[in-house]
């Protein structure tokens, strides 16, 4: 087996996370930020979609990666192009965290594997898991900020919940909603049977 789904979904929650401070200088629209993290999610947890026929076969190579990401070129780009950006993203995290398992993964399928020495629910996987969830958490609480201070969101939270604006207000409300929407993808993206 290779890392937990929930060390899977949090990783990829701090990778999108991270593509989103480049986002932010471009401007961001609120709606898009959440559908992107979301995306990065699902790219994270589609290589699992075999394990019901020959796992870590059919998904966990470059090869399957290729073939979805010029589907996604194709048919996604023209309505949004960093959406297959944060999908591809995604599904290289899993494949890169399935890597460090004892298993490894056969990156060029069928030549050669590369694998580590983490075991899966050990606490290795766990703290893998903890820590890209708060560094996700801190990530996106930088991004909700700036973009109340930039006013990408058009409304300030802060204001509308508590009458007034300041900085540190705004930073805590930008902490809350961060933890609302990444507690939201994270349950999603486990609801998802593979």
């Amino acid at each position: 087996m290779g890392m937990r789904k929930e060390t899977h979904i949090a990783f990829t929650l701090m990778i999108s996370s991270i593509i989103l401070l480049y986002e932010i200088k471009l401007g961001i629209d609120y709606a898009r930020m959440i559908i992107h993290i979301f995306v990065c999610g699902l790219g994270g947890v589609i290589p699992d979609f075999d394990t019901k026929f020959k796992h870590r076969v059919l998904l966990h190579n470059l090869w399957a990666l290729l073939i979805i990401s010029i589907m996604l070129w194709i048919f996604i780009t023209p309505f949004d192009p960093l959406l297959p950006i944060y999908f591809i993203a995604g599904y290289l995290s899993h494949l890169l965290l399935d890597s460090l398992t004892v298993r490894g993964v056969k990156w060029f399928y069928p030549f050669g594997y590369l694998s580590g020495s983490v075991v899966t629910n050990s606490l290795s996987d766990k703290f893998i898991g903890y820590v890209s969830f708060v560094a996700s958490l801190i990530l996106l609480t930088y991004v909700n900020y700036v973009s109340m201070v930039k006013g990408y969101i058009p409304i300030n939270l802060s204001e509308v919940l508590f009458g007034t604006t300041t900085e540190l207000l705004t930073l805590m409300v930008s902490g809350f909603l961060s933890f609302l929407i990444l507690m939201v993808i994270f349950s999603l993206l486990k609801a998802i049977r593979v």
